[in-house]
């Protein structure tokens, strides 16, 4: 396979030690393709900060289909107002840094990120208002801010990298959705007492109507610890 290319951090140093393993690499990138995808992660990550590249993902993704925004707590505020506002730079955070795990983890995506990612996938059926036709968004809006800051750097070959890279990443938090959506079942209604009898009401502990940043983005490294993705 020759010289391995070292993996460089948004966070800065190295990725947390890995133990040896008998997993064989995943070929879904040619071997050009991984190292042009990792050779301009480095690059963006020297020239950005995960918060300031996800705030402009997710400006753009608004841009794209203003209906997104309805997802958050911040929807009624002017899009050039949401860098000062906390949880919108925390959640553009989050969003980089399942980016960067997918990144620092690209020959081991069937035991440590193909996983996390469905369980995202998950946690978005509990998002009120959430459609997975929005996934498609989010990959068009990674390309064009990717294809801005990476100018010539962005060749053909290294831009079908990334189509691949951010394809995989929506496809398995879709596959998460749908793996949940068959699994959950919402109770019923409340409609009030019927015949004396108290109808099931919806339960406190029901998640079905949380914002996308109430939830935890939990992430797993190479030593199988829970990494949780807060600001």
């Amino acid at each position: 396979m020759g010289n391995a290319q070292p993996f460089v951090s948004c966070a800065g140093g190295q990725p947390p030690d890995q133990k040896p393993s008998n997993i064989p690499q995943h070929e879904f990138l040619t071997q050009n393709q991984k190292l042009g995808a990792k050779s301009t992660w480095e690059f963006l990550c020297h020239t950005s900060t995960p918060t300031e590249r996800g705030m402009r993902v997710f400006l753009r993704i608004f841009e794209i289909a203003p209906v997104t925004k309805t997802l958050f707590p911040f929807k009624d505020m002017p899009n050039e107002d949401l860098h000062r506002n906390s949880l919108f730079k925390g959640h553009a955070t989050r969003f980089m840094k399942s980016v960067e795990f997918t990144m620092q983890n690209l020959d081991a995506l069937d035991v440590i990120v193909n996983p996390t990612l469905v369980s995202i996938g998950n946690k978005h059926v509990h998002i009120k208002g959430f459609h997975p036709d929005y996934l498609d968004t989010f990959q068009t809006a990674l390309i064009d801010i990717w294809d801005e800051d990476l100018g010539k750097k962005f060749s053909k070959e290294t831009k079908e990298a990334w189509i691949k890279i951010f394809a995989l990443i929506t496809r398995k938090v879709f596959e998460g959705f749908q793996e949940e959506t068959t699994r959950f079942r919402p109770p019923l209604p409340y409609e009030g007492k019927q015949n004396g009898v108290q109808s099931p009401e919806i339960s406190a502990n029901n998640n079905s109507c949380v914002s996308p940043d109430e939830m935890e983005c939990e992430l797993v490294n190479g030593d199988s610890n829970v990494v949780t993705l807060d600001a």
